[in-house]
């Protein structure tokens, strides 16, 4: 065993086994701890092991651990202190998948590294090794077409994960200066400390990065400025004039966070064979989702302190909002305490003038929470991000037809929510809110659908509700309500809800909460299945509202 695992091969085997694990549960874990706590205690635990078999070695090479401690305070900021931070905070913002291809750059970066200042030259098989590597990982990321190359984007995640390659790179190459002698245990021990004692240990649990200035005191959080480099690829986005609801929409789009090229959207075609739900899905979101004590759990973990909001502020926005005044006084202290929860969890920010206020942050935390009254906080963990523009924004869209023809036109948008990413909205329409129209919880609607995957109009599932029964429902209701919408009919529910079964779940679930006669009357099985799925009854919530006031005025 011992032989064996002198082998240097299968060590850097081992280690990049390691490290595409530690991006995997670095991804899993991100909106659970921040970046640099998660850094510093990787460390501080690893430092534990590690610390029993570097103490036999520390008196008598004490002497060489002080003559050499230059190299060591490099080594010990690069590969301890610098590395894992960028790393954990590029997972904020790209997938697990993308950070470890990018990290298949480290031999590339390592190799020009030596090359400039050592002189160093590869052998033609290393050589070899190299250039099937990086072949490897460009097939990967283009899915085998070489045009996908060309129109690849790297959001602000990818940036800081080539920040931590380049880190790696130059720690590789400063190995050749570490301090002869001195066993590999006891400097790994030292760089620890090194490490620990910079950067994510002064920054331990504080939060994600740099500081910012706080954009208003009830969001407690430095707002979404770590996010805004990743909105670079919306620089085009501009405050829209006014349209009507119809001319508006809410389109979903779901970029998947890392690398990519400029999707080629194809205009969605109602009537067309839709994919089928039922297919192989990952149930952990689903498993949690169910667990009341798993949310607990998770919820005691994040530890996360909550924003008071003041009475009077919250008064007004209740009062504003007739769906959410007609709550229990009990389900308004419960939609209260998860609004103050949303607050401290989430990050808000603003774009297009707009100035971040008290009633903007405490208006969607409202209603955003007004879905997951009885779901509870873990429902919305996958995301932390809020874009409030003062009114629509435009968002240019292209797309291939059949015939290979690139069209170009403009969205007009008053929503739009990203899976694994923020959601961005208008503040003009959050504040229409009512009679069926809630840019909010169509939103939030759509981050619900995210839960489990690509939005596909079916949310993580509880027990007691099956996906073929929410498949056959909803496709049922669905086709009918396209039918009347091509038909002519002018119907009550929006008929941006006849573009897919998306956009269906989201429309409806809108109504559901505002207008629940009308999903009750025209679907009375979806709104069923919306009772089981959110766990509340809106129509008999309002009706008992309905009754207490007519009897208070009589």
């Amino acid at each position: 065993m011992k032989k064996l695992f002198a082998n240097p091969y299968l060590l850097l085997i081992l280690t990049v086994l390691f490290w595409s694990g530690n991006m995997v549960v670095g991804r899993g874990i991100r909106g659970d701890v921040p970046p640099l706590a998660m850094a510093f205690w990787r460390w501080f635990i690893a430092f534990a092991l590690i610390l029993p078999l570097a103490l036999p070695h520390l008196k008598s090479q004490w002497p060489l651990l002080k003559s050499g401690w230059k190299p060591l305070t490099v080594l010990g900021l690069l590969g301890i202190g610098g590395y894992n931070t960028f790393a954990y905070i590029a997972l904020q913002d790209t997938s697990a998948t993308n950070a470890n291809l990018l990290n298949s750059f480290v031999p590339i970066a390592t190799i020009a590294i030596s090359w400039a200042f050592l002189g160093k030259h590869l052998r033609p098989v290393e050589s070899a090794g190299v250039v099937i590597s990086l072949c490897g990982a460009m097939t990967i990321v283009s899915r085998g077409d070489v045009a996908v190359l060309a129109h690849l984007n790297l959001n602000v995640g990818d940036i800081w994960m080539l920040i931590a390659v380049l880190d790696w790179a130059i720690y590789t190459v400063a190995l050749a200066w570490r301090p002869a002698g001195v066993h590999p245990m006891l400097m790994l021990g030292a760089t620890t400390v090194i490490g620990l004692c910079t950067g994510p240990g002064l920054r331990l649990g504080t939060g994600a990065g740099p500081d910012y200035e706080h954009p208003s005191r009830l969001t407690q959080r430095p707002g979404l400025c770590r996010h805004i480099p990743q909105f670079s690829r919306l620089h085009f986005l501009q405050q829209g004039c006014g349209g009507s609801r119809c001319q508006q929409g809410q389109p979903v789009h779901s970029p998947h966070a890392g690398l990519r090229h400029p999707a080629l959207l194809r205009i969605p075609r109602r009537g067309a064979v839709l994919v089928s739900l039922l297919r192989d899905r990952t149930d952990l979101h689903r498993h949690l989702a169910d667990d009341e004590t798993m949310r607990t759990l998770l919820d005691r973990f994040r530890s996360k302190k909550s924003t008071v909001i003041p009475e009077h502020v919250w008064a007004m926005i209740v009062a504003s909002l007739p769906f959410i005044d007609a709550l229990t006084v009990d389900e308004k202290k419960k939609l209260k305490t998860l609004a103050e929860g949303f607050l401290a969890e989430k990050e808000f920010s603003t774009a297009g003038g707009l100035d971040l206020t008290d009633e903007i942050c405490v208006s969607i935390a409202a209603q955003g929470c007004l879905p997951i009254l009885n779901l509870g906080l873990s429902a919305y963990r996958e995301w932390i991000g809020i874009v409030v523009y003062p009114d629509e924004f435009v968002v240019p869209r292209r797309f291939e037809d059949e015939s290979g023809v690139v069209h170009e036109y403009d969205d007009v948008l008053s929503g739009e929510a990203w899976e694994g990413g923020p959601l961005i909205i208008s503040w003009h329409d959050v504040q229409m809110a009512g009679d069926g129209y809630n840019v909010v919880i169509h939103e939030f609607a759509h981050k619900l659908d995210m839960l489990n995957g690509e939005p596909d109009g079916m949310p993580a599932l509880h027990s007691g509700i099956t996906e073929t029964e929410w498949q056959a429902k909803f496709s049922a209701a669905f086709d009918d309500f396209c039918q009347r919408v091509d038909d002519g009919e002018e119907t009550v529910i929006d008929p941006y809800a006849s573009t897919d079964l998306v956009e269906f779940f989201a429309v409806l679930t809108e109504s559901f909460f505002e207008t629940p006669d009308v999903i009750a009357d025209e679907y009375p099985a979806i709104y069923g299945l919306l009772c089981r799925y959110y766990r509340q009854d809106p129509l008999s919530r309002l009706m008992n509202a309905a009754k207490a006031s007519s009897t208070a005025a009589s």
